[in-house]
């Protein structure tokens, strides 16, 4: 298999191209025959050699390296790997649809000579996404709602929410998990469930309006918050805690000011009709 490259701008793109490879470019500097195994050369040899196993281990880059060694001219090593990152890049291309009807190497791939060349290199298999069971509680009276920030770290960090809990609550737990917040309920109601995809979780979410009379009066507002917030941060304390004191690290808010001060997630975006004016 003879592979060459012109030496003008394919020298210069592979410059390029090592700064993506930790800068190990021992075939340009120094001459050196050395393959460049990086994503593309893994595919094109993965292609050529009908590699069917896992492309990305240690096993999978050793072979690819002995296999391109093998065929790799001793004066041009740098034209050789850059000839093989442009085939990866252009026509040796990932995905299902590679262009082999234009492929210079086509008559030496053993996976274009089966008709398999769109189903290599074999990728990991996706890890899969772990579910997690929530239950939503908007918690409300006429005219004001519950909220809580999430932690400073993880996910959704800092972000303004819903109260919510792990797995899903009965209507009975969720009525107790409310009255530990301080609240009073006087009537709930099952909402939608609904499911929000991360990109390595799922929420599966049960939601309940809870309506309540009135919010106790010595709990904390989002101007009580306000206040403390600017207070606390004269001393530099951290914000996770400077918030109101209530149960659950949760403030009131009016439903005005959850409109327009508030941003909640998308995730909860199902439960946000459950927060319009009475």
């Amino acid at each position: 298999m003879a592979i060459t490259a012109g030496r003008g701008t394919c020298r210069r793109r592979h410059v390029r191209s090592c700064q993506s490879t930790k800068g190990r470019c021992p075939d340009i500097a120094f001459g050196e025959k050395i393959p460049a195994v990086d994503g593309n050369l893994l595919r094109v040899f993965a292609r050529l050699a009908l590699y069917e196993e896992e492309i990305k281990t240690p096993a999978a880059s050793a072979a690819a390296k002995v296999f391109f060694m093998d065929r790799m001219p001793q004066d041009r090593p740098g034209d050789f790997n850059q000839a093989l990152m442009d085939l990866g890049a252009g026509i040796c291309t990932p995905g299902s649809a590679p262009r082999c009807g234009d492929c210079p190497l086509r008559d030496c791939c053993r996976a274009a000579a089966v008709d398999r060349a769109g189903e290599l290199p074999v990728m990991p298999a996706k890890k899969a996404r772990s579910i997690e069971k929530r239950t939503i509680l908007v918690i409300r009276d006429e005219d004001k709602i519950l909220l809580r920030r999430r932690p400073a770290r993880g996910l959704l960090a800092g972000l303004y929410e819903f109260p919510n809990e792990a797995g899903w609550l009965s209507e009975d737990q969720a009525v107790r998990k409310a009255r530990e917040y301080g609240c009073e309920p006087l009537h709930i109601r099952a909402l939608a469930d609904a499911r929000h995809v991360f990109t390595h979780k799922e929420w599966h979410m049960r939601g309940y309006e809870i309506r309540i009379g009135s919010f106790p009066e010595n709990a904390g507002n989002d101007m009580d918050r306000k206040i403390s917030l600017e207070a606390e941060a004269v001393k530099g304390n951290p914000e996770e805690e400077r918030h109101a004191a209530m149960p659950g690290n949760c403030f009131i808010t009016t439903i005005r000011s959850l409109q327009k001060k508030y941003a909640l997630p998308s995730a909860y975006a199902v439960y946000f009709p459950h927060t319009a004016p009475l």
